[in-house]
């Protein structure tokens, strides 16, 4: 079965404020297609939706049944955004930590266990959404992230003592909990 792939690639232009979107189609085999790694300019790169179900055209990957990314993403120098909704990342990709001007991380959704095991590795990040994830517990090491200004845990299994040791290791963060099933 082939399937189709829509990837969004956003950059600004140098010479005016405006954003261009350019839109490619690739076949896809469960992972980026390689000519996406020649195009530095990228500055946000959303994976979503990959459940092999259904196709949007709304500038947003789809239907690929990704679990890893390709150590290449590191070339896309600009890419300060990385989203991915509602797949199958076990982990935060530690080749993202590479990438100096990724500011923005944002894992909502995913169907595993997500393992942070490596997130102090992302000291340049200033904001992060686990939202609606299987997320369980912190690192220990994450007082790390000292740059970090915003940390969303929205409907996760997050306990009150990895809670408190958030609160006491990011002072400077704010923290976004809601424990799943509260209306609040």
């Amino acid at each position: 079965m082939v399937k189709i792939l829509f990837l969004v690639l956003v950059y600004t232009q140098t010479f005016s404020q405006e954003t261009n979107y350019t839109f490619t189609n690739y076949y896809c085999e469960n992972k980026l297609p390689d000519s996406v790694f020649s195009l530095p300019e990228i500055k946000e790169l959303r994976i979503i939706n990959n459940n092999g179900r259904d196709i949007l055209l709304d500038g947003e990957i789809r239907n690929c049944g990704f679990k890893t990314l390709s150590t290449k993403i590191s070339l896309l120098k600009n890419l300060n955004f990385f989203a991915s909704f509602n797949n199958d990342f076990c982990e935060l990709p530690l080749v993202l930590s590479k990438i100096q001007n990724l500011n923005l991380i944002s894992f909502d959704n995913n169907s595993c266990d997500i393992n942070l095991s490596n997130m102090s590795s992302f000291i340049q990040v200033k904001k992060m959404y686990f939202d609606e994830s299987s997320l369980y517990n912190v690192p220990d090491d994450i007082n790390n992230l000292t740059e970090l200004e915003y940390l969303s845990l929205r409907n996760t299994e997050i306990d009150s003592v990895d809670l408190q040791k958030l609160y006491d290791q990011l002072p400077n963060c704010e923290i976004n909990y809601r424990k799943p099933g509260s209306l609040d």
